[in-house]
C-alpha cells in the first residue's frame, strides 16, 4: 500500500541526498528569490559580465600605482575613474606598468576628439596616455567638475600591443565649459613589429604637472570583462 502523505517531520534530512533529487527539479518558484546567496566557488557558464579586481581611493600624491591587476585570467579590462583630480587644474596621464617596472618610452600612441566650444581633434605619440587632450581639468572644484572616465584596456597580457579607448566628462580649468572626448590608441615597444610589444600587468594614474590628487574625492575601479 503506498502512502499519499508523509507526516511532517517524518524523513530525516540526511536520507534526502543529492542522488535523491531529479535534474532540474527545484525551480525558482521553490527559491527565495528576494534572497542574498552567498557563493564560495566560481560561477561559470553565464558570460558577458564584469568582475570587480580592484577598487583604490585617491590619495595625497601626484601619482597611483595599481600592480597586479592584468592576468591571464581576463582578457580585456574596464577602468573606471570617478571625480579624480586635484587641487590646482593639471591633466591626467596613464603609464602602462609591466614586470621590469612602468613603461616610460615614447611608445604610446593615441588619437582623439572633444568638444568644449567646438569639435577639437588630433594624434600624438607620448611617453603615456594623456586621457583628456581638448583641455585640462578644473582644480579644487566640486567634486561632479572633477573628470570621470571609462577606460577600456585590451589585452594588456598578449605580447600584440596594449589598445585602450577612453571616454571622459569633465569641467575645463578655465570654468567656463564642460568637455566631452574620446581617445583611442595603443603600446608598443617602439619597434617595427606589434608582436614584440610590453606584456603588462598594472598600471600608474598621474597628473602631467605633478599635482597631488584631492584625497576627499576620487575612486578608480577595476574590472575583468568575462569571456
Amino acid at each position: 500500500m503506498s502512502k499519499t502523505t508523509i507526516a511532517t517531520g517524518g524523513i530525516a534530512d540526511s536520507a534526502v541526498a543529492t542522488a535523491k533529487i531529479a535534474d532540474d527539479a527545484v525551480g525558482n518558484t521553490k527559491l527565495d528569490l528576494s534572497a542574498n546567496y552567498a557563493f564560495t566557488g566560481t560561477i561559470t557558464g553565464a558570460g558577458g559580465g564584469l568582475v570587480k579586481i580592484s577598487s583604490t581611493s585617491t590619495s595625497d600624491a601626484s601619482s597611483i600605482t595599481l600592480t597586479s591587476q592584468f592576468s591571464s585570467t581576463y582578457r580585456n579590462y574596464l577602468v573606471i575613474l570617478d571625480d579624480v583630480g586635484s587641487t590646482t587644474s593639471d591633466t591626467l596621464e596613464m603609464v602602462l606598468i609591466n614586470s621590469s617596472g612602468a613603461i616610460t618610452s615614447n611608445t604610446y600612441v593615441q588619437t582623439y576628439v572633444g568638444w568644449q566650444s567646438g569639435v577639437t581633434s588630433g594624434q600624438h605619440s607620448r611617453d603615456c596616455w594623456r586621457l583628456h587632450q581638448t583641455n585640462g581639468f578644473l582644480g579644487n572644484s566640486a567634486p561632479h567638475h572633477y573628470p570621470r572616465l571609462a577606460i577600456n584596456i585590451f589585452s594588456p597580457q598578449l605580447t600584440t600591443g596594449t589598445g585602450f579607448t577612453c571616454l571622459s566628462h569633465f569641467r575645463n580649468d578655465s570654468n567656463s565649459a564642460w568637455i566631452m572626448e574620446m581617445n583611442s590608441g595603443h603600446q608598443v615597444d617602439g619597434s617595427s613589429s606589434v608582436g614584440t610589444a610590453n606584456q603588462c600587468t598594472g598600471f600608474r594614474i598621474e597628473t602631467t604637472n605633478g599635482n597631488h590628487f584631492n584625497d576627499s574625492h576620487g575612486k578608480i575601479t577595476v574590472y575583468g570583462y568575462e569571456a
